[in-house]
Formats: structure tokens, sequence, C-alpha cells
């Protein structure tokens, strides 16, 4: 122990504290950090034990697919803003699960997209989330109850809790936004802290709109929704409690919200201008409001189902939080954990309906469990702060601490009973092998784990109790029950030794890559061939998995007709196991998959002398569904204003692909008469075209498609694609990214100014 006897000594003591705060939060990031890697060493690490995956689900059907084909446009150098393998075609960056900005994906799409993105790619990118997330959670916890143990609780229960460990991992945008919430509260908690010392606040608005951005390029709008909501009450609430000043908070916040929506301008700008076309619209009440039933709200002392999980922290963590509670300053987070957990009822609680029917945003989504991440959040910092608390009653002189004697006693007597009726509920032997993924404890826990996290517990009471100096031990058991419990129920969620991905049939794909000309492939049912890898097989599918999705491809994509629908979609080829029927002709065979050529398909580009005019949407998508002869006439929702006169096709003409890009379409057409030309690429908001280096407007063709009117003649037809206004939105982003830097070298130079 130093001591200072005068004025030359304190700055040397202050250094030397700063220096073992410093060593002390390095040591605990390392802990924290290792932990998720052992955690999730079977998935991603080579070593002894089996290989394991993460379940098939979201994560490969939808995602791996997304990230594969944006990994391999930005490792070439571009932005993936079309994506030309589902639906026919729909923006891929405007929808924002692709996460296309998302930090880490991209670090692990530059790292290893070369060549194609390995799914081990993805698992790691998993791993490198939930690792953030923790040590966000871990910083966050620490400033709040300047404990360094506190710091390591509250992340251990936020990345090992059953919010985090259940279906956030296999649904990447719900993940990665969670893990973004802890920072934006902390760079919150130090703007608001820095007023008092006259330190660098704008520096931390900066970086807070950094991880503000950083939430809303992880694409998932509705934990978005309710990180708002929590960032809102976080900062209210402690700038009540600091009691800072109005208006230079005021002007902060404001700050970092603006730089935040500047830095995410290509994101969210790119996405409004996309929606009105999908199927993102009100939901209906009965659809929105599905969420938890009032006894899944037992899941928070016993864990059961996988998505009802994420409402477990564990029983020594949930002990620490209500311990935490002593202080009033802290209410407030349980106020926000159990309000989080009556609008995660959805309809079956108060909440919800009012939400619905006052707050526009609310409408626009189901599944209202998901708010259980914000009750997630507000117990890990209670527990984290609970766990400060007992810390610092061991540190306290036994004699003089009756009453805190006493509350200790209660409280450890409490959580080794507690604790033993959880353990005996949830570290025993698993569901037979082969039972369903979402089984609620490991298989190789048993009564030698309830022993020991018994005598754990007995042992952690009695030290503080009695006030032993031992700290390694009190912080080994503090950290351990909470680390203990917490793997015992969620260590093995979400995992299998089946490797997940299954690829396409070899022979068949390559046979298609050999056939010339543009064209899509469909399967004959839904589902027989795995969602979305048309992006990784490089091969344009009609139908496709995504939960945003173009409206009027997709209802023409799941109409009955499928030759029709296949015509008019340009499809060529089919794989399936079955027989299509009548109109093919058997290519290929690969394994129990069968590859037809149709007899009668229509090319992705092709010219019309009939239009039949539709007053409306609805008519058009019925005449189109309709059409006797699909490539003889089309069905436009305007008049044209160019003489086509028909029903016969032009006496002559040919269309000639020169470049099929995914934003970039260039096609030379010779008609012999004035025609209309139909593209089979679904037109939305971006899309724009000219026929001879000159602008002309695009018409909607067969309710789904693009049209242009060409004069009888040769000509050469562009059509391009790029959000509306997605280079002002860009450089909207690039000068706030500028702001940014210049804020953090100023802040940084006046720190090395000081400090001389």
């Amino acid at each position: 122990m130093i001591h200072t006897t005068g004025t030359i000594d304190a700055p040397a003591s202050a250094s030397l504290q700063r220096t073992d705060g410093r060593m002390s939060l390095l040591i605990a990031c390392s802990v924290v950090v290792l932990l998720i890697l052992v955690v999730y060493a079977p998935i991603v690490l080579p070593g002894p034990w089996q290989r394991s995956f993460f379940v098939a689900s979201d994560l490969t059907r939808q995602f791996y697919p997304f990230q594969h084909y944006g990994a391999s446009r930005l490792v070439s150098g571009q932005l993936p803003l079309w994506d030309p393998y589902i639906f026919g075609g729909q923006p891929h960056l405007a929808d924002p699960q692709t996460a296309v900005f998302s930090p880490t994906g991209l670090l692990i799409n530059l790292l290893a997209g070369h060549g194609g993105l390995p799914f081990v790619a993805l698992e790691w990118r998993v791993v490198l989330d939930v690792a953030l997330g923790a040590l966000f959670m871990l910083l966050l916890v620490r400033q709040l109850t300047r404990s360094t143990l506190g710091g390591i609780v509250g992340a251990v229960t936020f990345s090992l809790g059953g919010y985090l460990t259940s279906y956030p991992v296999l649904q990447l945008p719900v993940l990665e936004a969670s893990i973004w919430l802890p920072a934006v509260l902390l760079c919150s908690e130090m703007l608001l802290e820095e007023p008092a010392k006259g330190q660098r606040s704008w520096l931390w608005a900066a970086l807070g709109g950094l991880a503000a951005a950083s939430l809303v390029f992880a694409g998932h709008e509705q934990t978005t929704l309710y990180a708002l909501i929590g960032a809102g009450c976080f900062a209210c609430a402690r700038w009540m409690q600091l009691r800072r000043a109005v208006v230079p908070t005021l002007l902060q916040f404001g700050a970092l919200a603006l730089m935040g929506l500047a830095i995410s301008t290509p994101q969210w700008l790119s996405t409004l201008t996309y929606l009105p076309v999908t199927n993102r619209v009100a939901l209906p009440y009965a659809q929105a409001a599905s969420g938890f039933r009032w006894q899944d709200l037992t899941q928070v002392l016993v864990p059961g189902g996988y998505f009802v999980r994420s409402l477990y922290v564990g029983i020594p963590s949930l002990l620490l939080a209500i311990f935490a509670l002593r202080k009033r300053s802290r209410w407030w987070w349980a106020g926000l954990a159990l309000g989080a957990m009556i609008l995660s009822l959805g309809g079956h609680g108060p909440l919800y309906p009012v939400l619905y029917k006052l707050v526009p945003p609310f409408s626009l989504f189901q599944d209202q469990e998901r708010a259980a991440f914000l009750t997630s959040i507000a117990l890990s910092t209670l527990a984290g702060a609970g766990a400060a608390d007992l810390w610092n009653a061991r540190r306290r002189e036994i004699g003089h601490q009756r009453s805190s004697q006493r509350i200790a006693a209660l409280v450890s007597g409490g959580l080794a009973l507690m604790f033993v009726v959880a353990a005996a509920l949830l570290l025993r032997a698993t569901a037979p092998a082969g039972s369903d993924f979402a089984a609620t404890a490991p298989r190789l826990v048993g009564v030698g784990g309830l022993v020991l996290l018994l005598a754990s517990s007995v042992a952690a009471g009695f030290c503080i109790v009695r006030g032993y100096q031992r700290p390694w031990l009190t912080v080994t058991l503090l950290v351990a029950l909470p680390t203990l419990n917490l793997l015992g129920a969620n260590g093995a969620l979400g995992r299998t030794s089946v490797d997940p991905i299954q690829p396409l049939p070899g022979r068949a794909v390559a046979f298609l890559h050999e056939q010339t000309g543009p064209f899509r492939v469909d399967e004959l049912r839904f589902g027989e061939l795995p969602a979305n890898d048309g992006a990784i097989a490089d091969l344009s599918f009609p139908e496709g998995n995504d939960p945003l999705y173009v409206t009027r491809a997709a209802r023409l994509a799941r109409f009955t007709d499928r030759y029709q629908v296949w015509q008019l979609f340009g499809v060529r080829y089919v794989l399936t196991r079955q027989d299509p029927g009548r109109g093919f002709e058997l290519v290929q065979r690969d394994g129990s998959f069968k590859l037809f050529r149709m007899d009668y398909p229509l090319p992705m580009a092709y010219a019309v002398r009939q239009l039949i005019v539709a007053a409306n949407p609805a008519e058009a998508r019925r005449l189109t569904e309709h059409l006797e002869h699909p490539g003889a006439a089309a069905v436009v929702e305007q008049a044209i204003p160019l003489s086509i006169t028909g029903p016969q096709l032009p006496r002559n003409q040919h269309e000639d692909w020169v470049s099929k890009g995914p934003e970039h379409l260039e096609i030379r057409a010779m008609v012999t008469d004035n025609a209309f030309l139909v593209i089979s690429e679904p037109l939305v908001p971006g899309w724009s075209a000219r026929v001879d280096g000159h602008a002309v407007l695009l018409y909607r063709a067969d309710y789904v498609f693009m049209g242009v009117p060409l004069r009888a003649g040769e000509h050469l037809v562009s059509l391009t694609y790029a959000p509306p206004h997605f280079h002002i939105a860009l450089l909207i982003a690039a000068a706030a990214l500028v702001l940014c830097a210049g804020t953090a070298l100023v802040a940084a130079a006046r720190g090395v100014t000081r400090a001389r």
C-alpha cells in the first residue's frame, strides 16, 4: 500500500492507481473473452471435442446466403445493392436484415469472403458478436458500479443468460442489434459524467453516435425500437440522478442522436424508400400481439422452452439483482425489467394493446416476447451491482457492521437455499438423445454438479458473513456461481453435430452453369431445396426466404398455376425429386434429384404489341395470373404514350443481353414495329432506364416486372438500380465519420497536452 505524504507523491499515487485499474480491466476483459471462447470452442475451434454446429435455422437458411452474397460483392470492391437470386430479384442493401454495414459483418466478410464465405466464418461472427456484447456490458456495469467484479458478473449474466444464448444467436440481426445497446448506454453514462470532470464529453457524444449507428446497421428494427426505449429511459433516469444542466445535456444528446442518424443514413434512407412496396405494413392485431403467456413468466426461475428461456438470467444473478435493490437509485432498473416483461406478454398483458393503438411502430412487428431483451439488460446490470455491493460489504469491518452482517447472512442463506432448489431442477440429465435442440439442460450434469454448486453457495455465504480476508475466494465464488448455473442451463443450446449446410445437387448446378443466356431455376414444391441457396450456387429463383420482400413479386410467385408463373419469371429449368408432368424434358439426374427443362419457357426479355390496361393493381394481378398466352401480351397499369398496335407480335424481333449484372442490365433489342419490351425483373423504387443513352420512363408490366416502350428499329436499353438518393446518403455518412474522427483526434491531442 502506497501512502502519500505531500503534493509531490499524490500524482505518482494517482498514476499507480490508474495503472492498477487498467490492468484489472485488461484482466477482466481477457477472462470474459476467454470464457466466451471456451463456451463456443466446439463450434469454431478444432480440438479433441466433437465438432458442433449451430442448428439448421434462419442463420443457415436466410442469413448465411445473404452474407455469402454480400461478402462476394464486398471483396470485389462493390456494394451489394441488388440481390438477383430471390423473388426474381429484390433490393439487398435496403433490406435491413442483410446488415451490409454491420461492423462485425464488414470485418468478417472482408477477411473471409474471398473465394466464397465459409459457414464457419459466420459462426465466428456470432462468437465475436457475443464477446463484444459481453465486453460492452462489462464496461457499462463497471462504470456504473466502479467495480470490475461487478462488470464481470454483469457480462457473464448477459452473455450466458437465457436471452442471448437462445434464439438471438440463430437470428443474426437480433443478436447484433442487442449487443450495441450496452455500448450506447456506456457512452451516454460517460457523456453525463464528463461535465462534472470537465473532460471530453463531445468525444463520448461522437462515440455514442457510432454505437447508435451500429445498432441501426445491425438490421433488426424491432430490437432497435426496444433499444431506443431502453436508452431513453436510461438517459432520463441518470440525468435526474446526476442533476445535470438541461441545455448542455440536451445539446450533447442531440449531437449523439444526430451523429447516429447521419452515419446510418445509407441504411435507414434506403430502407424507408423500399418499405412501401414490401409486406412491412401494419399487422392485424391478432398477428402482432403474439407474446408470452402469463404462466411463461415462471421461466424467470426455471427455464423451459427455447423462446421463453430468454427471461432466465440464473438464480444467483437474480438474487444478486434483488440484493442490489437496497439502493433506491437502482429501482428504475427494476421498473425497466418489469415493464419489458409485461410488454413481452403482447396481447396477453395490459401494455401492448395500448401501444398498438397509440404508437404506430408497435403495429409493424410481431413476436413481442423479444422485449425480454430489455429485461435481460436490466437484470444483468443489477446482478453486477449486487456483486459489487457484496464485495464492498466483505471489505468492511465486521465488528462495526452488525446490520450489514445480518443482511449478508440472510442473502447468503437465501442464496444457498434457492440455488439448491434451482439446481435440482436445472442441473439434471436431459431428455434422451435425439430430442429437440431446445432441451433445457446439458446431458453431462448431474449429482456431481449439484454437490459442487451447493458447496460453492455455502462457502460463498460463509466467506461473506465471516469477513475472511481471502479476496480471491470471494471473487471466484461470486463469478463462478452465475457462470456454472448459466452454463448448466444454456451452455449447449442451439447446437448439433450434423452440418446444417446442405448444398444444392452438384452435377445439376454444374450443368446449369454451362447453359447460355440469363434464366431462372425453381423447385416443384417449396422446401425441396435449401432456401436462398441460389445466392451460393449463383442461380436465380422466383421465390425465397426473407421476412421482408416485394409484395407483388411474392404474390405472383405463389400463384397456383406454376407453369404460367415460371414463364413470367423467366424460369427455364426445374430441379425436383418429383415428376412435374407434361411440358418438361428430363435433362439431368443427380442422386434423388432430377433436372427438367421447360418445353415452352419465356426469355427474361421479350417484346409484345398487345397491351392490356388494368384499372388498378388488384385487376392487374388478376389479369396477369390469367393471361391466355404469356409472352404474347402484357398487362400495364397506365396508358403508354406510344402507338403500339396488336395483338400480333412484332414481325421480327430479337433481344440480346449485352450484360446482366445485379444492378446494371443492358439489352440490345431490335423490333420491326413499335413494341413494348418486358424485362422480368421486379420494378421497385431505384430502377432507372435509358434507351440509346436517353432517359425514359419505366412502366410496370405484368403486375411485377419492368417495361419499356420501343419504337421500331434497333436500340440499346440500359437499366440501372440504386436506392433513391443513395449517393447523397453516402456523402452524409462520410462527412459524419470525418467529424467523428476529427473529434477523437482533438480529444486525444488535448489529453496529451494535459498529460504534459
